[in-house]
Parts: structure tokens; sequence; C-alpha cells
């Protein structure tokens, strides 16, 4: 699963998305069907908080997506893939249920 790292109105280094590509992998530890992996980091200057991350997980006949706004892009990363970690296992409960 090699996630695919979009930034709009910033740059990433390869080790920021070396560093993303590994807190992502840390998803298949809860649910190893994961098809495809989309990021988007988007920085907006006019805002408080002015990165935005949002992650869109592609699963069996299901797009999963987390979003979050914070200081820095790593810390935005992270929101996200906790929301998504939950989101994968209630996923995976889900499953286990119809069969």
């Amino acid at each position: 699963m090699e996630p695919r790292i979009t930034a709009r109105r910033c740059k990433l280094s390869p080790t920021d998305k070396d560093a993303i590509s590994g807190k992502l992998t840390k998803l298949t530890q809860y649910y190893d069907g994961i098809t495809d992996v989309q990021v988007v980091i988007e920085k907006d200057t006019a805002s408080i908080q002015p990165y935005n991350a949002e992650v869109i997980v592609n699963v069996f006949r299901q797009q999963l997506a987390g979003t979050a706004s914070d200081s820095t892009f790593e810390a935005a990363v992270d929101a996200c893939v906790d929301r998504l970690r939950r989101q994968l296992l209630k996923y995976k409960s889900r499953l286990r249920r119809k069969h």
C-alpha cells in the first residue's frame, strides 16, 4: 500500500512524505484489506490552525475518510489516522457480524 500524497499551497520534503506513509502503514494492523490511500495536505494561512489534512482509505466496497485541522501537518495527519483507526475497527466488526 503506497499512499498518494498531495500537498496544496505548501511543500513537503521526501522525509515528510516518508513520515506520513509510515503513520498510514500502521492502519494495516487494524484491517489488512486496504486497497488505496490518498492524503491531501492543505495550508490555509488565514486560519488559526493552518494545516488541513484529509485521508481517504478505500476498503472492500467502501470508502472511509478522516479530516482534521491543526497547527502542524504532522498533528493533523495523526488526528486523521486516529479517526480512521476507529472507523476501520467499526467496519471490521460489521463485517464479522455479517458472516
